[in-house]
């Protein structure tokens, strides 16, 4: 499933890079992580976007290669509400899984124990 197909849609993001980081505002929301053909590899919400983005480039699951191919960018919806992070988050989860039957490839992954 493309990041186009999402409702509501996404039009922040910046490079799944470490580099980017700083760019992030430290802001709750939801984020989508997708590779360079936009194709969603992980979807998730967080009350610290730019803490969320350093913790999965810390973790070696979410940045080696995988069968959809490597993690190349990183869509942020900030959410003013934090009623609102668990229903667009679902939402976003239940679209992807009625479309491809499965949850994103690297929603499966488990980081360090």
């Amino acid at each position: 499933m493309k990041i186009t197909e999402l409702s509501p849609k996404i039009f922040e993001k910046i490079e799944f890079q470490l580099s980017k980081v700083k760019f992030l505002p430290e802001k709750m929301g939801c984020y989508v992580i997708t590779n360079f053909s936009k194709d969603i590899m992980y979807i998730g919400q967080t009350i610290n976007l730019k803490s969320r983005l350093q913790q999965h480039l810390e973790n070696d699951q979410k940045t080696k290669l995988t069968s959809n191919g490597k993690a190349y960018y990183f869509y942020f919806k900030i959410i003013e509400q934090e009623i609102h992070l668990n229903k667009l988050e679902r939402g976003w989860l239940n679209a992807f899984e009625l479309k491809e039957g499965h949850i994103p490839i690297l929603n499966s992954v488990r980081g360090p124990v």
